[in-house]
């Protein structure tokens, strides 16, 4: 049984780090690190104790090894259980493609130790990256020279107790939604950006390390007790994630890491028996690669759809007439007619729900307080159509497509306008209601703000996917930009232009975005036609 695991692991961790995803998310990793550890002149912070805002003072910590190592750690938990979970989930279904799992489903194999393996291999490959990031950010202390001194217990103690526990349950939940049918595709990555988002909420808001995946509750206490005994004076609590513009003032101050008691490292193994709890109940919904049933609905599928056979008991006799071909017209709405097609296409496996739902938030825009429907309600609207658009681009790659579609008549100059234009017309239909309200109100900054945010979501989709091949790329993307952006109103990344202050911003910067996504994107099908 070990020597099964061992072989499942070691195959699939080296199928995993040849790829050129992995090596795309470990620089962007290490770029994120040199970003998060700012210089002393820098004019904005990360990670500090109370605020940086005007009037306001900030704390940081010298960067020392044990500064250094929880900052960077947080960060790493962080980024890794939402990159990390996309990066990972795709084994079961390359498995399937490649045609290893119908090998697989052969031996005597079981399913607890497919997942089980699944999982390790997963857990591997994110231990790689931690591992990189460690020697990175031992790198930052040294560059940033404010401590040099390196303790290299301080330095790794919180990628081992907080981040490595966190990344255990995450390598585990790619296993359990490849597994479950449903949470396979989109509507599952979607449902774990729901919730990653109410586990970062959690472990920021709520005092309580049981609950605490990502760790944050054992620094902030130690933070702000340190803090407090350097400068007594200091009334603020509370820990500021993220860049923030220096606008107050900003100290810093010695701090030597948490305690890392024996009840703190209980409260963090806890989170490894949760992972190895889901990587076996991922088990159960696991089908081991048996495709017997979706066969059975195809030709079930395809039984229903073919017409019954006629039985003709006397022969036709066919006139012998002479046929001429129709003189030759030059064809008229061409593109009209690939428009259509492509609108087709993006909308023939919408459900009956999603549409009532889509015309459902159009008439709630017309009714509900401006404010509101400005704000709320175009932002739902922004990302109920999101599983539609994450087809753009891909679709013929996906689908194998690729030599009928390219082979068509102007492939980059007619196909790929309709396929932007088609998820525009989407995007209008979906904020239809809340343009309406704003035009109403005569806010045309609002509306030219809204207007280009729905020519940027389908040119960023139509991006990703000719570069990407799939729409997991532009979901994760999409789905950050979208909450922190439009649902936050942090203003450099307000595409949709949600309040007047961001509107003014968000025209020039996001029309300019969707010219060069648009460039990308020809850039790309000119090289796949070449390919």
């Amino acid at each position: 049984m070990v020597r099964v695991l061992y072989h499942i692991v070691r195959a699939d961790f080296l199928e995993r780090i040849r790829r050129y995803h992995f090596f795309v998310s470990l620089a962007l990793l290490a770029v994120l690190v040199y970003v998060y550890l700012p210089p002393a002149n820098a004019a904005y912070t990360t990670f500090i104790v109370g605020s940086v805002a005007e009037g306001s003072t900030g704390y940081r910590g010298i960067y020392n090894s044990a500064w250094v190592g929880s900052t960077v750690a947080t960060l790493t938990t962080t980024f890794l259980s939402l990159i990390g979970f996309f990066l990972l989930k795709n084994t079961i279904e390359r498995d399937t493609e490649t045609g290893v799992g119908q090998i697989l489903a052969t031996t005597p194999l079981s399913k607890t130790a497919y997942t089980v393996g699944k999982w390790l291999s997963n857990v591997a490959v994110l231990g790689v990256m931690i591992g990189v990031t460690i020697i990175v950010a031992l790198g930052m202390q040294l560059v940033r020279g404010e401590d040099r001194s390196i303790n290299l217990w301080a330095l790794i103690a919180p990628f081992l107790l907080l981040t490595t526990p966190a990344l255990l349950v995450t390598a585990a939940l790619a296993v359990l939604f490849e597994t479950v049918q449903f949470l396979r595709k989109g509507l599952g990555n979607i449902l774990y950006f729901i919730l990653w988002i109410t586990v970062v909420s959690v472990s920021t808001l709520v005092n309580a390390p049981v609950l605490d995946l990502l760790g944050i509750s054992v620094l902030t206490p130690a933070m702000e007790a340190s803090v407090h005994t350097a400068v007594p004076s200091f009334t603020g609590s509370g820990i500021s994630t993220g860049i923030a513009v220096i606008g107050g003032n900003l100290h810093t101050f010695v701090w030597d890491g948490p305690t890392w008691n024996g009840a703190t490292v209980l409260w963090r193994c806890e989170w490894l028996l949760v992972a190895i709890a889901l990587a076996v109940f991922a088990a159960l919904p696991f089908n081991r690669f048996d495709t017997t049933h979706a066969l059975r609905r195809k030709n079930s599928q395809l039984s229903e759809a073919m017409p019954v056979p006629v039985i003709i008991e006397q022969p036709i006799v066919v006139p012998n007439v002479r046929l001429t071909l129709s003189p030759v017209q030059p064809a008229r709405s061409v593109f009209g007619r690939v428009l259509g097609a492509e609108l087709r296409l993006l909308l023939k496996r919408a459900p009956l729900w999603w549409l009532f739902g889509l015309g459902a938030l159009v008439v709630a825009a017309l009714f509900v307080p401006l404010d509101a429907s400005r704000h709320y309600l175009a932002a739902i609207s922004l990302i109920w159509p999101v599983l539609v658009w994450s087809e753009m681009g891909g679709r013929e790659r996906m689908y194998r497509t690729e030599q009928i579609v390219f082979s068509a008549a102007f492939p980059v100059r007619r196909q790929l306008p309709a396929a932007w234009i088609a998820g525009v017309i989407v995007a209008l239909a979906a904020v239809s209601g809340v343009l309406v309200r704003l035009c109403l109100a005569g806010d045309i900054a609002g509306m030219l703000a809204l207007c280009v945010g729905a020519l940027f979501v389908p040119a960023l989709a139509l991006a990703t996917g000719v570069w990407g091949g799939s729409g997991k790329i532009f979901q994760v993307v999409y789905l950050l930009l979208w909450y922190v952006g439009v649902l936050q109103g942090l203003r450099w990344l307000d595409f949709a232009g949600v309040t007047a202050e961001n509107a003014a911003v968000s025209i020039p910067v996001y029309f300019g975005a969707v010219l060069v996504l648009l460039a990308l994107s020809a850039l790309g099908r000119h090289q796949q036609r070449l390919e």
